[in-house]
């Protein structure tokens, strides 16, 4: 992975609030890349009451990990309040899981 992915809120249109940041799920036997951007941010307050959303979720499962992911940037941050009158969303979280080698097999 060296490009970016992003499940990004949208910020509030005029009245509204900002919407959550989404969300990534990445499934690999080889976590590879030096350059990554993954992004689940929540979108930006209108104004002084509305709401900014909250951070996504990103998940990343893989067997082994040959990446740089020290160089990644990866945020689930909340959207930008304009002040404290209104209220901010709350972080989103990232989960890296090594899972054992072999076949992943996933039942919905």
């Amino acid at each position: 992975l060296n490009g970016t992915l992003r499940a990004d809120g949208v910020s509030a249109a005029e009245g509204g609030g900002g919407g959550s940041g989404g969300g990534i799920y990445l499934q690999c036997r080889r976590l590879d890349g030096t350059n990554a951007t993954l992004s689940a941010k929540g979108g930006n307050g209108f104004n002084i009451y509305s709401v900014s959303g909250g951070g996504g979720r990103i998940a990343v499962w893989y067997s082994s990990d040959h990446s740089t992911r020290a160089l990644w940037n990866v945020s689930v941050d909340p959207g930008v309040q304009n002040t404290a009158l209104g209220s901010s969303g709350a972080p989103g979280t990232i989960v890296w899981k090594q899972t054992a080698g072999g076949t992943i097999f996933v039942v919905r």
